[in-house]
Formats: structure tokens, sequence, C-alpha cells
């Protein structure tokens, strides 16, 4: 290949990119609202408006509207964008919809509870992309809602739609100017207070690589999104970097980071969660972990296992984050694993009427598992956090949450 045709290559990307920037003005343009258009156009003689501006004073004065969460202490709250970042395959749209039509149905989320006097508001759902066929949608819903009452199905059925692929034209969602009129028109026939994007590769014209791009296909997903309903819930889902080091930076110091390309999803986001799988031979087992946590307290990392028979997630008593951690790093044997559920049936057991002190309990059932005392305190800890486990003067009680837990476990495994 001679000069001339690397000048002629290079010459076509700088035209593709002028092309994506003219794109992308376009876009602004048109979603831009009557506040945006009254900016400086020295040509026409319009001033320019200055940019909302209060004193201190004036905003402790205020009488600020409470946020409206919509999923756990502000997973996914009204007016905010929500990123769910994980791997291929690790279930996140199967996540979202289970929000959803527990949501609807009048229960928390995955067991995320609102924050303590919150009122609890039926929303309505509208699930955008192209991944996800009529038939997986249906075959899923249908084993999600066998465990509602009837009365429940019917406010799920009313309140969570989809985009799905009945034309070649429903294929392309990509938010270009061509586009818009479209997803207008979807956002008013809907009317949704929550819209989950699922993937966010099936709205970006550009490359993920590009942080500019990027920003900006993020921010007119907002803004056609907020000319709809200003108090629009967003979401969207992206993929993560694969790879087992990459797995690992769901949490610790590269949690922020764990989005493929570049980080401007995270940047624009209020949240981010970040799923990714726990066990290598079982893809039903997942984390959820923040990633990003900017208006809501942070919580501890929660292992969920799929019931097969519902297609819905349950929380995994027997996860734990730093067995997890040193799987990965190759620092833990087989030969170690105990569970808390196996602890848990060894207390039902072993425990017997009499008081023991809690430290002899751990000595001694580190002594049985083969485990070092500190492995059993801290399941004994997890399961009494998750209310598995009460504890009154040394006598340690299996509660019902556990033997129903179990009897859930056992049924989904069938």
């Amino acid at each position: 290949m001679g000069p001339g045709a690397g000048r002629t290559a290079r010459g076509r990307q700088k035209t593709g990119d002028l092309l994506l920037q003219t794109m992308i003005r376009d876009i602004w343009d048109e979603l831009e609202d009557n506040l945006f258009r009254q900016v400086e156009d020295e040509q026409h003689g319009r001033p320019a408006k200055a940019f909302n501006t209060v004193t201190a004073a004036e905003l402790l004065e205020m009488e600020l509207p409470p946020p409206q969460h919509i999923w756990g202490p502000g997973i996914i709250t009204r007016g905010q964008l929500t990123a769910v970042i994980g791997q291929g395959g690790t279930g996140k749209s199967r996540l979202l919809m289970q929000a959803a039509v527990e949501e609807r149905a009048g229960m928390a989320p995955l067991g995320f509870e609102l924050p303590k006097g919150s009122r609890r508001m039926a929303n309505r759902w509208l699930f955008v992309g192209t991944e996800n066929s009529m038939r997986r949608l249906q075959d899923e819903l249908r084993l999600m809602l066998a465990r509602f009452t009837d009365e429940q199905r019917t406010e799920i059925g009313q309140g969570i739609h989809f985009h799905v692929l009945k034309e070649d034209e429903d294929m392309d969602i990509l938010l270009r100017e061509d586009n818009l009129g479209r997803w207008q028109a979807m956002l008013e026939d809907v009317g949704p207070t929550v819209v989950v994007v699922d993937p966010f590769g099936d709205i970006h014209p550009g490359d993920i690589n590009k942080p500019a791009e990027v920003r900006a296909t993020v921010r007119a997903f907002m803004r056609v999104c907020r000319a709809a309903d200003h108090e629009m819930a967003m979401v969207i889902i992206h993929h993560a970097r694969a790879g087992k080091n990459n797995i690992a930076g769901a949490v610790g110091w590269d949690q922020g980071a764990f989005s493929l390309g570049a980080k401007d999803i995270t940047t624009m986001a209020r949240v981010q969660i970040n799923v990714t799988f726990t066990d290598p031979e079982d893809w039903g087992k997942v984390m959820l972990s923040l990633g990003k946590a900017n208006d809501m307290e942070r919580f501890e990392p929660r292992g969920f296992v799929l019931n097969r028979q519902t297609m819905s997630y349950e929380l995994d008593a027997d996860f734990d984050l730093e067995e997890w951690k040193a799987d990965l790093d190759g620092k833990r044997s087989p030969g170690t694993k105990v569970s808390v559920s196996e602890v848990l049936q060894y207390i039902v057991e072993r425990g017997g009427p009499e008081p023991r002190k809690k430290r002899e309990w751990e000595e001694t059932a580190a002594q049985y598992f083969g485990v070092v005392w500190r492995t059993i305190q801290s399941k004994i800890a997890r399961a009494e956090k998750e209310g598995f486990l009460r504890e009154s003067k040394g006598v340690f009680r299996v509660t019902e949450k556990f033997h129903k837990h179990q009897a859930k476990k056992e049924d989904g495994s069938k």
C-alpha cells in the first residue's frame, strides 16, 4: 500500500468523524427545549440567557420535594440515571425485568426495601432494546408471573411495556436524527416513568471507546426522555469488560471502571450497579455490588441464585464475598469451603437446649468443618444479618425465614 492510500484512509476517517460530530449536533438541536434555544445569537440580535443561579440563603429556604425512589434506597430514582454494568450472560436483563415485575406487584425488588417514610408508587416501565426476542420475553414472563396472584398479575401486565421486533425498522433504535421522531412517539404513546435501554450499544451510533461520542449519546438519551417527562427515571444496561481480572473489578478500587469502553456512562449516572458471576460452573449465581453511589447509602455486595422454575433471582445465603475474592486469586482450595447453610444445619442438629458461649460454638463448628474459627464467625454473623439466625443468652435458633429460604432453594434446583 502506497503513502497515497494511507492519506486517503485518514481522510475518510476524518470525514467520518466530522459527519458524526455534525449528526450529534443535529440530535442536540432537535431535542433542545425553549430554555436551550434562548442562547446567544448575534446575527438575530437575541441576547444570551444566563444560567440559573441561587444564593446559599435562597437554597436553604427552598422547599424541595423528597426524592421518589423506585427500587431500594436509590438504586433507581425518578429524574435520575442509573447504569447497570455486567459481562454478557450475567442476567442483567432478567434482573431488571424482575425488579419491574416485583415493583408492580407491590414488593421490594430483590429484597431491596425503600427508605423508611418513602411512599410506594406503581410505576410504568418501558424496556427498549433489540437483544431479546418476543419468544424469550414471553417464556420468562410466564415463569416469573406464576408465583403471583391474579390481582398482582393484572398490575404487572398493565404496567410493563416492551419495545419488540415486529418489523425490520424495529431493529434500528440508534439515537440518530432520523430516529428521534419514533423515539418521541413511543414515549408519548406509552407514557413511562421508567425507561430501560438494553443494551447501550443499541442506541449508540458512535465509537464506544471515544468519551465525547459516548457522552453525546447518553446526553441525547436523557434529553429525549426528559422531553417526555422531566422526572423520568432512566436506566442504561451496558456490558462490562470480560476476563477473570476484570470480573474482580466489580468490587474494590476498580469498581467504578467496570464498564466496557469509555467510562462516561458511569460519569453521568448517579448510581452504578455491577453484576458479575460468582461461580464459573453455575451461570445462575451472580453478585450485585455498587460501582457508584452518589445519592444513596452504600450496601454490601449481595449474592443471588436463579430459581429456574420461576426464572427469578433469590438471595444466596451461602455467598461470601471474601471467599469469592480468594477463589479469584487462587488462594482457596475446594476442601476448605463451608456455606452458611451448612453451619446453620450444624447448629440445628448439634445445638440442643444447653446454652453455649459464642466462641465455643465457633470453635466447635470450625473443628467439625476443618476450617479456622474466623470462617465460622463470619458465617454466623452473615446468618444473623440476613435474619436466618437469632441468638439469646448463648442459645442459637434458626429462624423460620431460613427454613422457607431452604425450601424455595430446593424447589428451584429441581
